[in-house]
């Protein structure tokens, strides 16, 4: 597989984490990057460097769900290994 799907994954990802960030009770993006999520863990057995990517989208969901408990369980989507 591309591993570029991977990079294009993360940018959307990262979009959805800093709109959620100013807009935190738009269920529709939350759902959109659960979806993402879900995605990126399932290519991550094929491609190395999703590790790395979901290491970093783990950290910012992180930092969302510090603004917004209900954040919280999006980031135990994120599985690294």
């Amino acid at each position: 597989m591309n591993p570029f799907i991977s990079f294009c994954l993360y940018v959307a990802a990262r979009v959805f984490v800093q709109y959620l960030k100013s807009r935190p009770d738009d269920s529709q993006t939350g759902d959109s990057l659960r979806f993402l999520l879900s995605a990126m863990n399932a290519l991550k057995k094929e491609e190395s460097i999703d590790r790395v990517i979901l290491g970093s989208i783990r950290r910012d969901l992180e930092g969302l769900g510090m603004r917004n408990p209900k954040y919280k369980s999006v980031s135990h989507i994120v599985t690294i290994m």
